[in-house]
């Protein structure tokens, strides 16, 4: 099966994961994607045309139920067309995020190990990708460690080599001071089409 010449025209906004009355955590994962949120199968020819506004923000409550929320973990991936794509063996191909604006607000919870990774076209990349473009302009106010964007992938996992994949939004950052100071020796990576890649090359 395959996701194939869908398109997204309203705006998406997101806000607001903490944690419930009793202290438990939820949504411990957020997928946030402008056409699916998880896609384990071949995306093909899928654009998101929305002004994709998403405001992604971690929050905690005062007292005890804060500390009770202390040592959890939290992630969210967050894509213009495919927040989360599957495995080597499906693609994601010729998909255009062609929103005229994408915002992202990032806050952490302090004292966790929470972490996001956002791409312009997808955001956490497993699968193959060719032929996809990124023609959003790109704001993001980022406070959270362990944090990846990429113009087209944010953190990409793929053993196959990207084919014309490109960025034509501007990508504007704040990555200022970390609300959570008690572990600064992880990451924030950004690139204009990629900012993090493993396993396979990049032919430039």
């Amino acid at each position: 099966g395959q996701i194939s010449d869908c398109t997204n025209s309203g705006e998406i906004y997101a806000h607001g994961w903490r944690t419930t009355d009793t202290g438990s955590c939820y949504t411990k994962v957020v997928k946030i994607g402008g056409v699916a949120g998880v896609a384990n199968k071949n995306v093909t020819n899928c654009t998101n045309a929305a002004g994709g506004n998403i405001d992604f923000l971690f929050t905690m409550t005062s007292g005890d139920l804060a500390a009770k929320y202390i040592g959890h973990s939290a992630y969210g991936t967050i894509g213009g067309v495919v927040a989360s794509s599957g495995s080597d063996s499906y693609i994601v191909s010729g998909c255009n995020n062609n929103a005229e604006t994408m915002s992202l607000d990032m806050h952490m919870l302090p004292g966790n190990n929470s972490g996001a990774s956002a791409g312009g076209v997808v955001g956490y990349l497993s699968s193959q990708i060719k032929n996809c473009s990124n023609n959003a302009d790109v704001t993001i106010d980022s406070r959270i460690k362990n944090f990846y964007f990429g113009g087209v992938s944010g953190y990409t996992n793929i053993t196959k080599t990207p084919e014309n994949c490109n960025n034509y939004g501007d990508i504007t950052i704040d990555a200022g001071e970390l609300e959570d100071k008690s572990n600064q020796s992880n990451g924030i990576y950004f690139g204009g089409v990629f900012a993090h890649v493993q396993k396979c090359n990049l032919n430039i």
